[in-house]
């Protein structure tokens, strides 16, 4: 039996067009299907981009929103998979999923495109020379090589978001100012929010100072790394150190403050999470709860 067609319904300038107007609908539920993720389940889909470049996830109500989070992610294998601690890709695609399923929904489009779109034989090859010579960056290395810096297209996902998706504006997670610029251009209004993960290593300090200076990503000065880790090793030592008091003198305050401490050092940034509440679950446990 087929569907009896849907009325026509009025779209202003802030009405969010539904997938269904410009996309198959029946072929896209097909995909729905739900994932767990850090013990929360997630509503998704899937669709693979026209060109076969990637594939576009969509997570929860993404087609109903005016103004989704989107993230527009290569893929890298090293940072993706191997958990690699010399690339901000692996922890910039953790930290964008964990904001699209806080804000209920978002659409992650994954590209094809290893190694800056140069491969994944070259990416290694490129490694191996900035190894060899702590001089050059990736970008010098692949100049070495004969590949372009960046060879990474974005023509095709704004017209497929755009056209393909009915979506009018974005909130693009993203520090690349290509990407900004590439989207902007098919139409949507883009609305950049920026994705300042910290470096984990020494080399990929080198490398997201290398994107900041060479290709103008968004990304905090040397000076502000060096500041912020100043400040969260010295609020986890203040911590330690109220607790320590806290544990010597049985005083609930200063325990209070250690708390305080804590809390605020984990905002500061995460790294410091094993040490400290190791430390806080061992004062826990040695304070006598009549002492409290």
């Amino acid at each position: 039996m087929s569907r009896a067609p849907r009325p026509a319904q009025k779209e202003g300038a802030d009405t969010p067009r539904r997938l269904d107007d410009t996309f198959d609908w029946v072929e896209l539920e097909r995909t729905r299907h739900s994932l767990t993720r850090l013990r929360h389940k997630i509503d998704m889909r899937c669709v693979p981009l026209p060109d076969n470049s990637g594939h576009v996830v969509i997570f929860g109500d993404a087609e109903f929103r005016r103004h989704p989070f989107v993230r527009i992610h290569s893929r890298c294998l090293y940072g993706d998979v191997l958990g690699s601690d010399d690339c901000d890709c692996g922890p910039e695609l953790q930290r964008s999923i964990a904001t699209m399923r806080a804000s209920g929904a978002g659409i992650l489009v994954y590209l094809e495109q290893e190694g800056r779109g140069a491969g994944l034989i070259v990416k290694a090859e490129g490694l191996r020379l900035t190894q060899q010579n702590t001089a050059l960056d990736t970008f010098s290395a692949y100049e070495q090589l004969g590949h372009e810096h960046d060879a990474r297209c974005y023509e095709t996902v704004g017209p497929f978001l755009k056209d393909r998706l009915g979506l009018r504006s974005i909130r693009l997670l993203t520090n690349n100012p290509a990407k900004i610029e590439a989207i902007s251009a098919s139409g949507l209004a883009v609305e950049p929010i920026a994705l300042p993960t910290r470096p984990r290593s020494a080399m990929a300090f080198e490398y997201l100072e290398a994107k900041r200076l060479r290709r103008n990503h968004t990304l905090p000065s040397p000076r502000r790394w060096t500041l912020e880790s100043l400040v969260r090793w010295s609020m986890s030592a203040a911590c330690v150190g109220v607790g320590t008091l806290a544990y010597t003198n049985a005083h609930p305050g200063l325990f209070a403050l250690s708390m305080i401490l804590l809390f605020f050092a984990l905002m500061v940034h995460d790294s410091i999470r094993f040490p400290v509440v190791i430390y806080t679950h061992w004062l826990l446990r040695h304070i006598h709860p009549y002492e409290l």
